[in-house]
C-alpha cells in the first residue's frame, strides 16, 4: 500500500522539478537580532497563532516556499505559497491553495510530506522528500468503498508496510485546520513531542522538512511545492491560568444563550454530562439540535427542570419544532416564551411534506421580544454538491420566515444559531443572516472561541475520518444587541480549581456529544448611543 500510494509517484514528481527550492525561515520572537537566510533581521513579538480560519496572525511570517512549477490543467488547487511557525506545543502551517477548495472534499489527494526530525537517514522518500516519516492526507482514497469519491483525512507513517493507516489518526497529533469551509487559505496544526509507530518524536529537533503534493485519483502528481526546511528554536511552554471564573456571565448580562447539538437526544439515555455542563453554564436559553421525533416539548421540559434549577418562582418551557423528520430542533427558555407561527414549520416549497430542520420563539428579554431561531442544515458534500444547494435552499426560506416574522411584530432583537454544517461554501451562512436584523442589517456572527483561545472549532470526534471543524454558529442582530462574552466549552481545558467549583469533569464534554456548546452573553444595546 504505501509503495503504490507514497513511493511509486516519486519518479514522476521528480521529473517534473527544475530544481529543489530549500528555504529556512523562523517564527519571530522577543529574542535579540538574529541572521535569517544570510541578512540580520530585527525581531519582533511572536504573533499568536489560532487555528480559527483568521489569517491576520501569518502576516508577519515570512514565507518558507513558493511553487515553482505550474499545475496541471485539470488540478483542483494551485500551491502558492507554505508559511510555518511553532511555540512549545505545536508546529503551525499555513498554506495558499491558490482557489477556494474544501481540503477534506478535494477532486484527487493533498498530501503534506513531512521529514519531522530533519534527519534525511531515517524515514523513506516520500515523493520528492527524503527521509520523510509521516504523510498527512487531505482527501484519502476511499479504501471502504472503493470507487467512490474520497473523504476527510488519514495520517500514515512511511516505515509501516500498510502506511499506518488502519493505526493512526490525525487526531494522535492533535491536529485540526481551518476554516472548515471551503477557502483559498489554509492554516493547522500538528502537536510537536509525540512518539508514533515507526516515527520518531516529532518536531523535536532543532529542523524539519516537508512538502505539499495534489494528486489526482489515478495517483498521478497534478502540482506540488517544492521541498522546504525549517528550523525549530527553543521555546517556553506557555501556561494558560484563569485567575477569574473563566464560565461566569460578562457584566451587564441581559440573556446567556446557549446553542448545542446533542446527537440523537442522547441526554435522557445518559443525563451527567449534560446535567454538570448545563448547571454550570447556567444559560437562559438554550437552543437544541438534534433531537429526535422520540423526543418532545414535555420530555425537554421536564428534563431540564430535574436537572437544571431555573430559579425561584420560574420554570423551564419549550418550543420543540414539529418539522424536520428524524431530527428535531427544540428552544428551552426559563424566561417568558411563547411560539412564532412564522418559524413553527417551513416546508420546502417543492416538497410540501417536508420541512426544515428549524424551531422559532419569541422570548421576553427585560422589556423587549427577542426572537431565537434553533436550526439544523443538511450535512455533508463540499462545495457545489446537492447537500451544499440543499443548505442555501434551507437558509433562503428560513431567512423568509424570519422576515415574514419581523413584518408580523415589532421584536427588539434576533438570535439565530445552530449546527450550520459549513462544510462546503460559506454563504449559506451569509445567506441566512442577511437583512434580518430589526433594521433591516445582516446579523453579525459570534465570535465564540475555546477557553484557551487556540481554535475554534465546535465538532470533534476521534472515530470520525473527519478532524475537528467549526459547525456551530450564534448570530445576532448587532443594531440591538452586543456580545458581551462567548466561548465555546470543551471541559478538557478548564482548570482543575474551576471544575471543582461547577461541579464539571474534564470529560463531560466528550462523553455528551460530538458537539461542544457555543455560549453567548448578549447585553441589549442602549439606543441612546447609537
Amino acid at each position: 500500500m504505501l509503495e503504490r500510494n507514497l513511493l511509486a509517484p516519486a519518479i514522476a514528481l521528480a521529473a517534473l522539478f527544475t530544481a529543489t527550492s530549500v528555504l529556512t525561515a523562523q517564527p519571530q520572537s522577543t529574542s535579540p537580532d538574529r541572521e535569517q537566510d544570510g541578512r540580520t533581521v530585527a525581531a519582533t513579538e511572536a504573533p499568536t497563532i489560532s487555528i480559527d480560519g483568521k489569517f491576520e496572525d501569518w502576516q508577519r511570517i515570512r514565507p518558507v516556499t513558493r511553487a515553482r512549477t505550474a499545475a496541471a490543467d485539470e488540478a483542483p488547487l494551485r500551491f502558492q505559497e507554505v508559511r510555518i511557525t511553532h511555540d512549545h506545543e505545536f508546529v503551525y502551517f499555513f498554506v495558499d491553495l491558490g482557489r477556494p477548495v474544501n481540503p477534506q472534499r478535494l477532486d484527487g489527494r493533498m498530501v503534506l510530506a513531512l521529514d519531522v526530525d530533519g534527519d534525511q537517514q531515517t524515514g523513506r522518500p516520500i515523493f520528492g522528500l527524503r527521509g520523510g516519516d509521516l504523510a498527512l492526507e487531505f482527501t484519502p482514497e476511499n479504501t471502504r468503498n472503493p470507487g467512490r469519491p474520497g473523504m476527510g483525512m488519514a495520517l500514515r507513517s512511511a516505515a509501516l508496510e500498510d502506511g499506518g493507516r488502519d493505526g493512526l489518526s490525525p487526531y494522535d497529533l492533535s491536529f485540526a485546520f481551518a476554516p472548515t469551509h471551503a477557502s483559498r487559505y489554509v492554516e493547522m496544526r500538528l502537536e510537536r513531542g509525540v512518539t508514533l509507530p515507526g516515527s520518531p518524536k516529532t518536531f523535536d529537533g532543532d529542523r524539519l522538512a516537508g512538502q505539499f503534493v495534489l494528486l489526482d485519483s489515478e495517483e498521478n502528481v497534478l502540482h506540488h511545492t517544492p521541498t522546504f526546511t525549517y528550523r525549530l528554536t527553543s521555546t517556553e511552554p506557555t501556561e494558560i491560568s484563569f485567575e477569574d471564573d473563566p464560565l461566569k456571565r460578562a457584566e451587564g448580562t441581559d440573556v446567556r444563550v446557549m446553542s448545542w447539538n446533542a446527537e440523537h437526544g442522547s441526554m435522557i439515555a445518559n443525563p451527567g454530562p449534560f446535567a454538570r455542563i448545563l448547571q454550570a453554564l447556567d444559560p437562559d436559553v438554550v437552543l437544541w439540535q438534534e433531537l429526535t421525533p422520540r423526543n418532545s416539548a414535555s420530555q425537554m421540559a421536564g428534563f431540564m427542570n430535574e436537572h437544571v434549577p431555573a430559579g425561584d418562582g420560574m420554570e423551564w418551557r419549550v418550543v420543540f419544532g414539529e418539522g424536520g423528520g428524524p431530527l428535531r430542533c427544540a428552544i428551552a427558555s426559563r424566561l417568558p416564551i411563547r411560539p412564532v407561527q412564522a418559524v413553527e414549520t417551513i416546508p420546502y416549497p417543492d416538497r410540501p411534506d417536508r420541512q426544515v430542520r428549524v424551531a422559532g420563539a419569541a422570548i421576553t428579554v427585560g422589556e423587549k421580544e427577542l426572537l431565537v431561531v434553533s436550526t439544523h442544515l443538511k450535512c455533508c458534500g463540499g462545495m457545489d454538491t446537492r447537500e451544499d444547494r440543499q443548505r442555501l435552499e434551507e437558509v433562503q426560506l428560513i431567512n423568509n420566515a424570519v422576515r415574514q416574522a419581523l413584518r408580523a411584530h415589532d421584536f427588539g432583537g434576533v438570535v439565530i444559531g445552530g449546527d450550520l454544517n459549513l462544510v462546503g461554501a460559506r454563504e449559506p451562512k451569509l445567506v441566512l443572516g442577511r437583512g434580518i436584523a430589526p433594521d433591516g442589517s445582516n446579523l453579525k456572527t459570534t465570535d465564540a472561541y475555546h477557553l484557551s483561545g487556540r481554535m475554534n472549532a465546535t465538532w470533534s470526534e476521534r472515530r470520525s475520518q473527519f478532524t475537528p471543524g467549526r459547525l456551530d454558529f450564534l448570530l445576532f442582530s448587532e443594531s440591538t444587541l452586543r456580545a458581551g462574552r462567548s466561548f465555546v466549552l470543551e471541559t478538557e481545558e478548564v482548570p482543575v480549581k474551576w471544575l471543582e467549583k461547577h461541579g464539571l469533569l474534564a470529560s463531560d464534554t466528550t462523553t455528551a456529544t460530538d458537539h461542544f456548546p457555543v455560549v453567548a452573553d448578549y447585553i441589549w444595546q442602549d439606543p441612546r448611543r447609537n
